[in-house]
């Protein structure tokens, strides 16, 4: 510890990485796998955390796009919705009036 501030480890992105393909695979044991690395195993587990969160990231954005093709598609209709309603509502007050 230095004027109070303990001395942390800085890990490459590419050792990151590997360490979460290990953790990750079949089998194997995030607390044993941070053991064989020589890191803390609540640093491993929150690595794979971060990996599967970026991960689920992807989904998202594809799951955004689709919800947004959606309600473009929505607010298309609902505008052909709107058109035929008030052409209703003329043809309506054309033929009442005739009526009267």
């Amino acid at each position: 510890m230095v004027n109070g501030v303990k001395n942390r480890r800085v890990y490459s992105d590419e050792f990151k990485s590997e360490a979460v393909k290990k953790a990750l695979q079949p089998g194997a044991v995030v607390q044993k796998v941070a053991r064989e690395l020589g890191v803390s195993g609540a640093v491993l587990n929150r690595w794979v955390l971060k990996a599967r969160a970026l991960e689920g990231g992807k989904d998202l954005k594809t799951e955004l796009e689709q919800l947004k093709a959606e309600l473009k598609a929505m607010k298309k209709k609902a505008e052909l919705l709107e058109m035929e309603r008030d052409i209703l509502k003329k043809a309506t007050a054309f033929f009442a009036k005739d009526l009267r």
